[in-house]
């Protein structure tokens, strides 16, 4: 017994804690890339010719990422887990850094095409893709509603400010609000919220079959977006705006986190909830923006580098915010 205490006494827990969170990191972003690199390669092979990206990028996006996202609204119960104060917060710094970047990119970028990219690099992130597992890694056997109801209700504000992002800059109709405002209603995934928030409330149930095959095509998204991502990849350094990538990955994973997570933690969330809003504010680029930027005639190679060079690198931010909040016993 002596000589087990001795023992466990000797373990150094910090280098332990160290090791689960380098494995965390490499386990939520590893199938990310290996993904990307699948793509690449099928590209160089000629599986995945440039000729067929569009056509692919237009039915991931018109089809596969409306499901997705209708299958993750209907799937929160909003009566049972609703934390206002939480959802308020979250909202609050969304809008607040959209509207922030709304005003200040035009400033600095003139070409339209990548001011919606660089704005939404910063605000949106992969929260559906890397928000739970992060959270379910943290609290292992826990549940995780928190961070469910909160990506029920962010993810559908992502996507509507990313509409009406693509809109005002690059739309034909941006001059004309009604115009803008008939598009942004048709958007696939605007009417893919509204139609998963209606049938939370309806209480209907989907016979089995049915279900299975939502739940099917909702999880075609992800590989698929990843696969089109590394196949239309051009990391070619005489095509890269440097400065913007820089720019972008910067802001998206230290400065964001670091302007917003202070404020919650002087405002008392701390365990799940702060790992939510952490998952929110410090995950990479959501490779849904890229999709979405090739379909809105945007510098799409622009946002594929985003995604990619995002993911990489917050391997290392994550896993330095996740270290510092376990040490201070936040989350």
């Amino acid at each position: 017994m002596a000589a087990a205490f001795y023992y466990v006494r000797k373990i150094d827990f910090k280098k332990v804690f160290l090791l689960q969170s380098i494995l965390l990191s490499l386990n939520v972003m590893l199938p990310v890339f290996l993904m990307i690199l699948l793509g690449v390669f099928l590209q160089k092979i000629g599986l995945m010719p440039r000729t067929m990206i569009r056509d692919l990028n237009r039915l991931c996006f018109k089809c596969f990422l409306p499901v997705m996202l209708f299958n993750n609204v209907r799937e929160t119960d909003f009566r049972q887990y609703f934390e206002w104060h939480l959802i308020g917060y979250a909202i609050f710094s969304v809008l607040l850094l959209f509207a922030v970047l709304m005003w200040l990119v035009p400033r600095i970028v003139r070409n339209p095409e990548q001011q919606s990219v660089i704005v939404q690099g910063i605000y949106r992130s992969n929260y559906v893709i890397l928000g739970i597992p992060i959270v379910s890694n943290i609290y292992k056997g826990d549940n995780i509603a928190t961070i469910t109801m909160l990506i029920a209700i962010i993810v559908p504000l992502f996507n509507l400010l990313a509409v009406y992002l693509f809109e005002h800059f690059n739309g034909q109709s941006r001059h004309d609000p009604w115009k803008m405002a008939g598009n942004i209603a048709r958007n696939p995934l605007i009417i893919a919220t509204a139609l998963g928030m209606l049938y939370t409330l309806s209480g209907i149930q989907f016979p089995g079959f049915l279900e299975e095959t939502l739940t099917d095509l909702g999880s075609i998204t992800i590989p698929l977006a990843l696969l089109i991502l590394g196949a239309d990849l051009d990391l070619n350094l005489q095509t890269t705006q440097v400065a913007y990538l820089a720019v972008v990955t910067v802001c998206k994973l230290l400065a964001v986190p670091l302007l917003f997570l202070p404020p919650a933690i002087f405002l008392g969330f701390r365990g799940q909830a702060l790992a939510s809003l952490l998952a929110m504010y410090a995950s990479p680029a959501a490779v849904s923006g890229y999709i979405m930027a090739q379909n809105e005639n945007a510098d799409y190679h622009l946002a594929g580098q985003i995604v990619v060079v995002t993911s990489l690198l917050s391997c290392f931010t994550l896993f330095i915010f996740i270290a510092v909040l376990h040490e201070l016993q936040l989350i």
